[in-house]
């Protein structure tokens, strides 16, 4: 009996501590095994005319500072948060024309009776481990439902995950001791809840096309995509325990038009050079319209390296004009998932959210499923510039598609528990600006501007001229038709320099392709000038 006394008491002092941490969520807040960040409070107090409310005041959430929420919630009122990073917030659009302001609208006229609030929480640069401590703030304000658009953002702070422990990880999955130990013994990654602390070395690494070391080292990659699964696994629980229901939405995201920033080669010497041959053929069968010639040169090239990016970027192209749509989206998303600097989400994200979904059918979790959405909806075999205005961020027409899933879902998947005045989602244009006329994103210098300032980034050469060609029509009412363009000399130095390198290098690179005259060293040079443009402009080092 001595002995059996002796051996269980490590049990029952474990035992005590896991009863102890379920009684007591306040001492282990932050459960995330992988990273340590200060209270990410997004929210602080005030008082206005005698009433009490929280107040956005964190300076990353877009559009934030003219939203308040009172702590006493009034009777009769239907609360959302949308938690997310730009996508979800709607940028660069105005606050009007988001899928929230949309969604809140046509709630209104769901539930004349009621007072509705939307409030569209998401932050700039939020990746999913910020997000639930975000959620965790929110879910102490009464809400009636919570919608999650978040994926975008999981490969931009730079942190490092320690080797996992197979037996480590399923017991802190299931006992708050074990998740109490780990964020105790692991390998920490202090992060700042105020501030993105690498946001520089984000827009750095874009504009260097550098590769990421969470996506180059396989155990580092397959560590982000495990800590995402993770933390939306936290806000699934968390919703429950508040009984709150909560809306998963898949990430759909641009990947006919948008290149992938950094495709890696393993190839050198003669291997190299045959494969950059068998690639420039098939790309030149494309401009042709030789497409079954180019997917057999492409499919060559991807057999000699099969982790290159942008071969399965060109064989999307390729398939899609051959009418093989499936296979082209089957091509596309392979190349935004090898993309060695993703700034999309991944496909497996999108698999971990619908997996999660499944897993808690009927029990308060929902699925709005944006990525098959957006997919169905495309005029192409993948959504692109039809359905985005860059990488990631939605349309104004595509936000309304958002926005009424989302009101199809909460009025009739039993979110909101009670039945619409009205079952049909409706909408009017909010007329703005001075002439007084409903908005419009294709004469909004803001938006045309910020997504020039993207494109550029992410070094989408042909993306910058045919942008810089839509700023000027709406500029000075005439389109740029070339670098030699006189009209040119109405825009400033970077812009006008910007479209004349660009415009260069990419007919050199056309001309090369097509097997046309190429000076010795015209294409160094073309290149050459585009590094020296980035060196100048963006002054943060070549790659």
């Amino acid at each position: 009996m001595f002995r059996c006394v002796a051996v269980s008491l490590p049990f029952v002092f474990l035992l005590l501590v896991e009863i102890v941490l379920r009684l007591n969520p306040g001492l282990n807040d932050d459960r995330d095994p992988y990273v340590n960040i200060s209270p990410v409070s997004i929210f602080s107090r005030t008082t206005i005319d005698g009433r009490e409310y929280y107040n956005i005041t964190h300076r990353y959430v877009l559009g934030g500072g003219g939203i308040h929420v009172l702590v006493k919630k009034p009777a009769n009122t239907l609360r959302i948060f949308c938690l997310g990073s730009s996508a979800c917030a709607g940028w660069p659009h105005p606050t009007t024309e988001t899928f929230s302001a949309y969604l809140q609208q046509a709630l209104e006229t769901a539930y004349p009776g009621k007072t509705v609030e939307v409030i569209n929480a998401a932050a700039h640069g939020f990746a999913a481990y910020r997000t639930r401590r975000v959620l965790d703030e929110v879910l102490q304000m009464e809400p009636d439902a919570v919608i999650v658009w978040e994926g975008n953002n999981e490969f931009l702070e730079d942190r490092n995950y320690a080797p996992p422990s197979a037996v480590f990880v399923t017991l802190a999955r299931h006992l708050r001791t074990f998740q109490w130990l780990q964020t105790r013994v692991a390998r920490r990654n202090d992060m700042s809840g105020k501030d993105l602390k690498d946001m520089a070395q984000f827009f750095w690494k874009k504009t260097r096309q550098q590769s990421l070391q969470l996506r180059a080292d396989p155990v580092q990659f397959a560590q982000v995509q495990e800590h995402f699964r993770i933390s939306f696994e936290h806000m699934v629980s968390q919703s429950q325990r508040y009984q709150v229901p909560i809306i998963l939405c898949t990430v759909p995201v641009n990947l006919r038009d948008w290149l992938p920033t950094v495709s890696h080669n393993r190839l050198e010497g003669g291997q190299l050079e045959l494969w950059q041959n068998l690639f420039n053929q098939a790309r030149r069968c494309l401009i042709e319209g030789k497409n079954q010639d180019g997917i057999g040169f492409m499919n060559q090239a991807i057999a000699m390296e099969n982790e290159h990016a942008e071969s399965y970027f060109w064989l999307g192209r390729l398939l899609e004009a051959n009418g093989q749509n499936a296979a082209a989206f089957a091509a596309f998303s392979q190349a935004r998932d090898l993309d060695y600097n993703p700034f999309r989400a991944l496909s497996g994200f999108n698999d971990s959210i619908r997996s999660l979904a499944l897993q808690n059918r009927n029990q308060g979790v929902f699925l709005l499923d944006l990525d098959h959405i957006f997919a169905g909806a495309s005029r192409y075999s993948a959504p692109g510039f039809d359905l985005f205005l860059d990488y990631v961020h939605p349309t104004k027409p595509a936000n309304l598609m958002v926005a009424q899933n989302a009101y199809n879902l909460i009025t009739q998947a039993g979110v909101i528990n009670q039945i619409p005045a009205v079952s049909q989602f409706t909408y009017r244009d909010v007329s703005g600006g001075v002439d007084g006329k409903p908005y419009r994103e294709d004469t909004d210098l803001n938006l045309l501007t910020s997504c020039l300032t993207m494109a550029t980034e992410a070094r989408q050469y042909e993306t910058v001229l045919r942008k810089t060609e839509t700023l000027s029509q709406v500029q000075i009412g005439h389109r740029l038709t070339g670098p030699d363009d006189p009209e040119l000399k109405h825009f400033d130095a970077e812009t006008a320099e910007k479209y004349r390198v660009f415009w260069n290098y990419l007919d050199v690179q056309r001309r090369t392709i097509m097997g046309l005259p190429v000076g010795a060293t015209e294409f160094q040079d073309a290149k050459r000038s585009v590094d020296d443009y980035f060196e100048k402009w963006y002054p943060l080092g070549r790659y």
